[in-house]
């Protein structure tokens, strides 16, 4: 295998990473340095989606398992592992790049006595996402975030989102759990069983999965962790884990993990089903969201120095940090309430209405005649759309021509209530009493009751399909949880030091 590997780095980067023996700084400046595109990627999940392993599960010792999609890198005698993940949702491909990397890694002897079990998580939604690029390879990224899961519904079929009662099944009795799990006519519980099993072996010392996001252009950066990884963390265990980490991937969305839901009813991430199977044997499972989904250049090298950073200080990279030595541990935490529905905003919903999220015009804005197209993909409806409210009642105007555009100027300037249909960014930040949704025809405001920041808001139909929880909302719609989500908030922020040793954390 590692032939293979050797081969496959050679045909994307040009280059014989075993030359780098020694030289672990010539390794990063060509690997980061290299514009990996949307096709190199493509070769890797070519070559992953081709491999499988066995896996034995001493809970089941009768029952033979087969991990697909899945394989080592590094020398399979090894005594210690870390478990890498990618495409745990369908549209985010940058765990590829990460492999890439642990190839490099190890072509290069950086691995210390160290194997990496490289995983395509959601295998079948990839092969979805990987079908509409070969399709479409020119289109945005947006018009494949519907492989994001499996086809299906999505509370079904999401591989990161499961019932909490897995968590205790595989926590307090994990043969019923894998019996359960494998016996299942749902691909995604077979997964996620098989996921669990895998890092439930003892060599395994880390796990590392790797997410994007849709904010054009650089996408969230965050770490997410489980509630009890970020305790462990902050009272000094595994120390110093996260030194020398990017500056751009500081902040811990806290307590989102524990918030997520799925139509109203609570869900856990697979970072916390796979916490549950470790019992208590903890080990850091690491999550990240480090960019926009196909944006490689940028977050790829992120993603990738976040691995490495892991792996050298759990002892398993020789590889130091680049900014190892001047890290000082300072890190954010950003509070995240649970989903904000229609409700929580400040106004009167009015039967009859859709409800459309807005950005308040100004009198002396400049309409243009079109938004661009990332614009269109990301923040605005096609073509533009203008609110005009006056007197009580609302109404859309496109613009779709130089007449529209001067007819929507003349009475924005003459001080009609005028509003952008938009798409909120993923943090973006809101004032008290800013008018953030309109409800047309009958012009009702609905404005935010605090200062906030926007985490997950709701998204446009036009850029992700017909999916429930889209804009804009049927009033009568306003009270369901799955299709009337505004966001969920951010109301407070406090930077913190992680300990660099074994010491508790300074607030």
């Amino acid at each position: 295998m590692a032939q293979e590997h050797a081969s496959l780095l050679r045909k994307i980067f040009g280059t014989d990473f075993s030359e780098y023996r020694g030289d672990g700084e010539g390794l990063r400046m060509k690997f980061m340095s290299y514009a990996l595109a949307m096709r190199d990627l493509y070769r890797v999940y070519r070559f992953i989606a081709e491999q499988e392993f066995p896996l034995p599960i001493p809970e089941l010792p009768e029952t033979k398992v087969i991990m697909p999609a899945a394989m080592v890198i590094g020398d399979e005698q090894a005594s210690r592992a870390v478990l890498q993940l990618a495409h745990v949702h369908g549209n985010e491909p940058v765990g590829l790049g990460v492999m890439l990397y642990g190839m490099a890694l190890s072509e290069a002897g950086l691995l210390k006595d160290t194997k990496i079990y490289a995983v395509l998580g959601n295998h079948s939604a990839a092969s979805y996402f990987w079908e509409a690029w070969k399709d479409n390879p020119e289109w945005p990224a947006a018009s494949r975030a519907n492989t994001r899961t499996m086809i299906g519904e999505e509370d079904r079929m999401d591989l990161n989102r499961f019932l909490p009662e897995r968590a205790t099944k595989a926590r307090e009795n994990f043969g019923v759990f894998m019996d359960e799990m494998l016996a299942s006519d749902n691909v995604m519980l077979r997964r996620g069983a098989k996921l669990c099993a895998l890092v439930r072996r003892p060599e395994v010392g880390l796990v590392f999965d790797p997410h994007t996001s849709r904010q054009e252009p650089d996408g969230i950066r965050t770490i997410n962790i489980s509630e009890r990884q970020m305790s462990l963390l902050t009272k000094g265990a595994f120390g110093g884990l996260f030194r020398g980490v990017p500056e751009e991937i500081r902040v811990f969305p806290s307590g989102l993990l524990g918030k997520l839901g799925q139509s109203g009813e609570p869900r856990i991430t697979l970072k916390e089903l796979m916490e549950a199977a470790r019992g208590e044997n903890t080990i850091p499972i690491i999550g990240i969201e480090c960019g926009h989904h196909e944006n490689l250049g940028d977050c790829v090298p992120r993603a990738a120095s976040f691995f490495n950073a892991l792996l050298y200080n759990r002892g398993y990279g020789a590889l130091k940090p680049r900014r190892y030595d001047a890290d000082r541990g300072a890190f954010h935490n950003y509070i995240v309430e649970g989903r904000l529905g229609l409700g929580w905003l400040e106004g009167t919903i009015h039967a009859g209405d859709m409800i459309y999220p807005v950005q308040a015009l100004r009198q002396d804005d400049i309409l243009p005649l079109l938004a661009s197209k990332q614009d269109v993909a990301h923040h605005f409806a096609d073509p533009l759309q203008v609110i005009f409210s006056k007197a009580g009642r609302a109404e859309i105007v496109r613009i779709e021509s130089e007449a529209a555009r001067k007819e929507a100027q003349g009475r924005l300037a003459a001080g009609e209530a005028t509003y952008l249909v938009y798409q909120f960014h993923e943090m973006e930040e809101v004032a008290k009493g800013a008018v953030v949704m309109v409800g047309v025809p009958s012009g009702a405001e609905l404005k935010t009751p605090r200062d906030m920041m926007m985490f997950f808001p709701t998204k446009s139909a036009y850029v992700y399909g017909n999916k429930p929880g889209m804009w804009p909302v049927e009033a009568k719609d306003a009270d369901t949880a799955a299709k009337a989500k505004f966001c969920y908030g951010i109301f407070a922020k406090e930077e913190f030091n992680l300990p660099l040793d074994g010491s508790e954390a300074a607030a």
